[in-house]
């Protein structure tokens, strides 16, 4: 099968481990992704099977799509491997006697130890690349090994795939970009009313939003320096800040972040459901992320500019790739007073606020679903060709 032949595959996706299953509307941006990618292949004609995993093993089938849900008895590794080696019994089974099938693994690079199962190609999505403890010890040998059993790997920017290749010491060759998306349905300009969550905020005020975790590897000491520095010039901006706190960080980052942004003069949200989401996006009139490390792509962003709002950003990580000067404004990383200023600058002048809105949204379609799945669609091609010439389809 070459890349530029129009024929129907079977798509098999992988969720991850831990829940919520799949689909999910609230929480786990991982499976949020692989739903909307499966949905977006499916109405385009192809077979689209998801295996998830599931508090009661039963296969159900949501819009088209087949789900395989996979309850897991183990807890710690045991329960991951459990859940993989399930999942290739699950996979074997439902392609059996299919033609042009790809499995599609997302942050499970494990999968691989199980590929005897199911003998089909099989590619591995992945939005970070230190897996599990890194590259140190036994672990670190069995991950690598793992990834090289792949087809293609896809890291979700140019710069997770550049970070990824040199830890892993992986050949380029096997290593292709394949974007996070955006649901440019959900994500949309909704006009300018202010959402219920921030009814309480003055309509004078222009509105400075950040959507992500709180956390010191997502720049929230430097998003709190910054709301400092505009409340002594008396700019006229209010700081809002959601998600949630300390989630996932390494470094056992438990900081007074509420009490914190609370004395800064932030308005603290929590974590907000994602069919709130859209609504708060287009509350504002500026979306800032000073992300100072590790920052593989930069999800809220394009959901921003998909809703229309300029973004303030680091220049750092996949945020230039998301982001253009047409759209935002970049400033250096851990720099609170340039991030002040970027605010202040735009706050002050509705004008070029209006031009970077105008291009935020043409900006968001680059990446909308239905161009993910077809750049998706050329790496399953170029895996089923390889599996053909290898003569193992």
């Amino acid at each position: 099968m070459s890349s530029g032949e129009v024929t129907t595959v079977f798509i098999i996706h992988v969720g991850v481990t831990n829940f919520p299953s799949i689909p999910c509307f609230f929480g786990g941006a991982i499976q949020r992704r692989i739903w909307e990618l499966a949905r977006t292949q499916a109405v385009s004609g192809d077979e689209v099977a998801i295996v998830s995993i599931g508090k009661a093993g039963e296969t159900k089938t949501i819009e088209g799509i087949r789900i395989v849900y996979i309850r897991c008895l183990m807890a710690g590794p045991l329960r991951h491997l459990e859940f993989l080696g399930r999942a290739a019994l699950a996979i074997r089974r439902i392609s059996r006697g299919r033609r042009h099938v790809v499995v599609h693994f997302h942050s499970q690079p494990e999968g691989a130890l199980f590929r005897a199962v199911f003998r089909t190609p099989a590619v591995l999505s992945y939005d970070f690349f230190r897996f599990r403890r890194g590259r140190k010890g036994l672990v670190g040998v069995i991950i690598r090994y793992c990834l090289l059993r792949f087809d293609h790997l896809l890291p979700c920017s140019e710069y997770c795939k550049k970070e990824s290749t040199d830890y892993w010491d992986l050949p380029a060759g096997r290593v292709s970009v394949l974007y996070n998306g955006v649901n440019t349905d959900q994500f949309r300009p909704l006009g300018r009313g202010r959402a219920a969550e921030l009814s309480a905020i003055s309509s004078a005020s222009c509105i400075a939003l950040y959507v992500g975790r709180i956390a010191r590897q997502k720049g929230s000491e430097i998003l709190i320096a910054a709301a400092e520095r505009l409340a002594a010039r008396r700019i006229p901006v209010a700081v809002v800040a959601a998600g949630p706190i300390g989630q996932f960080d390494a470094d056992g980052d438990n900081g007074d972040w509420i009490g914190r942004m609370r004395r800064a003069g932030i308005t603290y949200l929590g974590a907000i459901r994602e069919d709130r989401l859209a609504a708060i996006y287009c509350s504002a009139d500026v979306f800032v992320m000073p992300t100072i490390e590790l920052e593989m792509f930069g999800m809220a962003a394009l959901e921003a500019l998909a809703c229309g709002v300029p973004v303030i950003a680091t220049d750092h990580g996949g945020l230039p790739e998301v982001i253009t000067v047409d759209c935002g404004v970049f400033v250096p990383v851990s720099d609170a007073i340039a991030l002040a200023s970027a605010v202040e600058r735009l706050v002050l002048d509705p004008g070029e606020r209006a031009q970077l809105a105008a291009a935020a949204v043409e900006r968001a379609e680059v990446f909308s679903w239905n161009a993910i799945a077809r750049r998706a669609r050329t790496h399953y091609a170029a895996a089923l060709g390889e599996s053909a010439r290898n003569g193992s389809e």
